[in-house]
């Protein structure tokens, strides 16, 4: 899947959709953040 095959995905997905893959973007940041904070 390229870049652009992905943002066509978001662009068909609904609202609550793109809501809850933006939440899970959000935590996937936190946990990588959490990591490197702790070195790993």
């Amino acid at each position: 899947m390229t870049w652009d095959d992905y943002k066509d995905y978001v662009k068909s997905l609904s609202d609550e959709d793109r809501e809850n893959m933006e939440l899970i973007e959000k935590l996937a940041e936190i946990a990588t953040r959490h990591l490197k904070d702790k070195g790993e």
